[in-house]
């Protein structure tokens, strides 16, 4: 693995099994979804392969869950065209939607590519 990404062995030894040698938080943000929010717009968090992790502080349940289109990470492109051509996609198919409702210390994860969006409070 070192010698594929070209980084000294000692780096790779924590991911070994992943095949990963370093892994970099590129972005943090904290929501609080509040009683007169709406939905978010559908969108990616990126169009390159990553996870983004969600752990709830507080009871999500119908406080602006995050709404997730399992399977639309396959479709990429991040402009505006390619993703309403990719939420077209997943709604034409039939295929429900994901509400990650989470109690306090939970985590969902999921690959960055995956159109999503937050919930309005109790929507």
């Amino acid at each position: 693995v070192a010698e594929y990404f070209g980084v000294p062995a000692k780096e790779c030894e924590p991911f070994a099994g992943a095949k990963v040698c370093t892994i970099a938080l590129s972005q943090l943000q904290l929501l609080d979804a509040r009683p007169d929010s709406e939905h978010q717009i559908w969108h990616r968090d990126n169009v390159q392969p990553g996870l983004t992790a969600i752990i709830a502080l507080t009871e999500v349940g119908g406080r602006g869950p995050t709404e997730l289109l399992l399977g639309s990470h396959a479709h990429s492109g991040a402009d505006a065209g390619s993703v309403a051509a990719a939420a077209r996609s997943m709604f034409a198919s039939r295929a429900p939607p994901l509400y990650a409702s989470l109690s306090p210390g939970d985590a969902v994860l999921y690959d960055a590519r995956t159109l999503h969006r937050g919930r309005g409070w109790g929507l």
